[in-house]
């Protein structure tokens, strides 16, 4: 079988795609709630589902 060499990792982050992600908005591909939901299950895990243990987080 042919092998293709494996790409070095500049190779690999070229285009279009690349440049979209290059040149995004700050925020483009960050979920700002997301830091909040992980404490949330975090909370609900560590009080066994329990929703009124971690009331700070579902009002």
């Amino acid at each position: 079988m042919s092998e293709k060499p494996t790409p070095s990792k500049a190779d690999e982050w070229v285009g279009p795609k690349a440049n979209k992600f290059d040149n995004k908005a700050y925020s483009e591909y960050y979920d700002p709630c997301q830091e909040a939901a992980d404490r949330s299950i975090k909370c609900l895990k560590r009080n066994g589902g329990e929703r009124a243990m971690c009331s700070d987080f579902f009002q």
